[in-house]
């Protein structure tokens, strides 16, 4: 796999925890007008925001660059990160990653993604030219690489800071010898999987394709690569999204129940609770079941995943819910989250209906992409969750 680095913009070491701290709820005075302006451009659903100014980020970049705020390595580097999230450490290298190699389908991907969405970022990406959250990517266990990282953590890191009780420690690795024997290492690395950035990665692909229409149009942008978090399999940590379904579409409670049985063993459970795998675990009207799906439904694609048997059969089959109107009622929740709230999310509405999932587990994954049954989005939800903004790729040339 081709990697290579890259000179990162990062905050100056004195107003790190500002920065990635920084809320836009609070009102801050004119003082802190560049800090506000930096989480503005960090801040991943400001790209959902319609009147959001794309021109004014890179103004604002320059702006904090200028007056220190922001600091731009010299010499291109690759980056180390270490997260302590929940007593679990992650570490990997932040490099830049090749857009071809996943147009070669050398990076595999596990999820669908909604072209709107990717048209959005990629239409950032060309107006702002940078960068700021990396896409996580996943190699097999590789000894020569963990050993590598051990002797850069070994080191004294440029950061070390806290995040919401999460420890987090952030190398710069800018010796030409070593950044070339880290290439070298993964240049013999014959595939990553995609563990998050489905529509990131999309969006670096369409902008490539659009730009390559037109070779005047990349004489200003380095459009052939994106920045991205490697990361050992055995490092990563897959959870799942529940999901809370916001009315029946119509449907009456006995209709629904009765249609869940003709393709479900629909049993009662006294306690919501995360089911084994092959199971979805439903909240309705108070009460709490259990569902698996019947044999007489055969059909490879369904059986790959609860999050598929989920949509096809129950959304799509039995509520007739189109893909429109499935994104527009859904909401997700982390299912590490307390389930009691969960619950009462659902309660205050006698229309909505909780639906509880396993995670899968790498190998399950690795077998769902090796057969190119593509899941719905939201299918995992895969940690480490990264820091938006605190090392950004450039793409200016």
């Amino acid at each position: 796999m081709k990697i290579k680095p890259f000179s990162g913009i990062r905050p100056s070491k004195k107003n790190l925890e500002e920065f990635l701290l920084h809320s836009t709820n609070n009102n801050s005075n004119s003082n802190n007008s560049f800090k506000k302006s930096y989480y503005n451009i960090i801040h991943g659903n400001k790209l959902l925001v319609p009147k959001f100014n794309n021109l004014s980020v890179k103004t604002n970049i320059k702006l904090l660059l200028s007056n220190n705020f922001l600091v731009k390595d010299n010499t291109p580097s690759l980056y180390v990160l270490s997260r302590i999230i929940n007593n679990v450490n992650y570490t990997g290298i932040i490099a830049l990653s090749s857009v071809v190699d996943f147009i070669n389908n050398k990076i595999k991907i596990h999820e669908k993604t909604i072209k709107k969405k990717e048209k959005i970022f990629a239409d950032y990406l060309e107006s702002v030219k940078i960068n700021s959250e990396p896409v996580l990517l996943v190699y097999k266990k590789n000894n020569l690489i963990n050993n590598l990282i051990s002797d850069i953590t070994n080191l004294e890191p440029i950061y070390d800071f806290e995040i919401s009780g999460n420890k987090n420690k952030f190398w710069k690795i800018c010796d030409r010898k070593t950044i070339d024997n880290v290439i070298k290492i993964f240049s013999k690395v014959d595939e990553f999987y995609l563990a998050d950035g489905h529509h990131r990665i999309n969006s670096s692909k369409l902008l490539y394709q659009r730009l390559n229409k037109n070779i005047l149009l990349t004489k200003n942008i380095n459009h052939k690569y994106f920045m991205s978090f490697l990361i050992s399999h055995n490092s990563i940590k897959i959870n799942s999204f529940n999901r809370i379904l916001h009315n029946l579409n119509d449907n009456s409670k006995p209709y629904f129940l009765k249609s869940l049985s003709k393709f479900f063993i629909v049993d009662e459970i006294k306690k919501l609770k995360t089911p084994k795998l092959g199971f979805i675990n439903m909240y309705f009207k108070r009460k709490s079941y259990s569902l698996f799906l019947k044999n007489n439904i055969n059909c490879p694609e369904l059986v790959s995943s609860d999050t598929h048997i989920l949509k096809n059969i129950i959304f799509k089959k039995i509520l007739t819910l189109s893909d429109t109107q499935i994104e527009n009622n859904i909401s997700f929740k982390k299912n590490t989250d307390n389930i009691r709230l969960f619950k009462k999310n659902i309660d205050c509405s006698n229309s909505r209906v909780g639906f509880v999932l396993k995670s899968l587990n790498f190998k399950k994954l690795k077998k769902i992409i090796k057969n190119k049954i593509y899941l719905p989005p939201k299918s995992t939800m895969i940690e480490p969750k990264l820091i938006n903004g605190l090392v950004i790729y450039d793409l200016e040339k």
